[in-house]
């Protein structure tokens, strides 16, 4: 796992980009693996005679399915996965790609926004983990609203945590400032 994470703060958003980097010797195992699921799908469908190939039609269609969108959605995550989330202090933003396919992104609006980072494992001597945001109900309760699919470095994590006090510090500093020139 060599997972990256690009942080870039304009004063207004903070911008985090992840990439997947698994390793070299899994991505050969899951492409192994896609060519024999690929290879005994392909058999099988020619192995079924003419007149028998009616009843066969739907488990054909199931398996094309599963091969497809759960098997081919891991293959492309693992080879060319990425996340892009933007943050300001109105909302949070999301999107994947799976190399060739992105999904559209998704904003959530945000009353309060809450940040909390979960671990998950050590590689090469660094713990990595996931982002966690929450928001707040009108109850004072929280409600997770997002966590990064990417796993992100402790150093990765806390350089996140840093910028986004800094948006917040920046928000709350201009918000209190009065304007020292009027229009009229």
């Amino acid at each position: 796992m060599n997972n990256k994470t690009n942080i870039h703060f304009d004063g207004i958003c903070i911008y985090l980009h992840s990439q997947v980097g698994s390793a070299l010797i899994g991505k050969i195992i899951l492409i192994i693996m896609n060519l024999i699921a690929w290879s005994a799908y392909i058999f099988g469908m020619t192995q079924v005679p003419g007149e028998e190939l009616k009843s066969f039609v739907i488990p054909f269609i199931i398996i094309f399915i599963i091969l497809v969108f759960i098997v081919g959605r891991f293959t492309c995550w693992n080879l060319w996965g990425e996340e892009f989330v933007r943050i300001n202090t109105k909302s949070l933003s999301y999107s994947r790609s799976y190399g060739f396919i992105s999904t559209t992104e998704k904003v959530i609006k945000l009353n309060t926004l809450s940040v909390s980072y979960e671990k998950v494992r050590f590689f090469n001597d660094v713990e990595h983990g996931r982002l966690l945001f929450f928001d707040y109900d009108e109850l004072n309760n929280p409600i997770e609203i997002f966590q990064t699919t990417v796993l992100i470095s402790k150093p990765k994590i806390d350089e996140v945590l840093d910028t986004l006090h800094d948006l917040f510090e920046a928000e709350k500093s201009d918000v209190s400032e009065v304007c020292p020139f009027s229009l009229n």
